[in-house]
């Protein structure tokens, strides 16, 4: 399975807007169209102005094929938000999920929320071991957690990044996950640094979601 993530940080709440209705009307629907996408999910986070769409897909080649309509949608989202800065796009393969039939299972509305870690700059030496220390220790101490209702990271050894992404059932479940969070977090944070890569942290309100009724027929756990 493959992700695109596509990220505007910093938007007006006006361009927050703006953004989050182009997709919602012209490209949810094209992307839907698209022959492989297996799920899509918009979040926004209006107090520090970030928007972000991860769409899913069943294979890189499908993923390929869907550039055109991503590169429009993220031409009319910057044209829409009259934002300086066009939005960041990352393409990942996902390496696991976990617990995602809780997450596919539950209906529209009934999840929230979601947070996104991205590391970049990472070795191929450290994204190795960013990512052994989340699935060793990270992973097992966040799905305790009331509320959890799963996990994806993706890698992108061609650009040094890696992103995990927890899903949670409400947004007060995430908020209360932020102890258990930033522990696990500290120990993966200490792997990349040893490897000179940054962390950005982003918490996002799910606005929607689609098609996610086949992320479980795409699952890897963790060894």
């Amino acid at each position: 399975m493959w992700m695109r993530l596509v990220r505007s940080p910093g938007l007006t709440s006006t361009q927050l807007n703006l953004t989050v209705k182009g997709y919602e009307e012209n490209d949810l629907p094209a992307l839907s169209d698209v022959s492989g996408c297996i799920g899509f999910v918009l979040g926004e986070n209006h107090a520090a102005g970030n928007f972000a769409t991860i769409s899913f897909w069943d294979s890189l080649e499908a993923m390929e094929d869907s550039k055109p309509v991503a590169l429009e949608a993220r031409e009319r989202a910057a044209i829409a938000s009259d934002a300086r800065l066009a939005p960041i796009f990352d393409q990942y393969e996902v390496t696991f999920q976990q617990s995602l039939d809780t997450f596919a299972g539950v209906g529209p509305g009934s999840y929230s929320a979601f947070r996104l870690v991205r590391f970049e700059g990472l070795s191929g030496e450290g994204m190795e071991r960013t990512a052994d220390a989340y699935r060793a220790q990270d992973l097992e101490q966040i799905e305790r957690t009331p509320g959890f209702a799963g996990i994806v990271l993706g890698e992108n050894r061609d650009e040094g990044t890696l992103t995990t992404i927890s899903f949670w059932i409400t947004k007060d479940a995430m908020r209360a996950s932020e102890e258990s969070f930033l522990t696990a977090q500290g120990r993966s944070v200490a792997a990349a640094e040893a490897s000179h890569a940054d962390a950005l942290v982003d918490r996002l309100q799910i606005r929607l979601a689609a098609r996610l009724d086949r992320l479980q027929e795409h699952a890897t756990t963790a060894p």
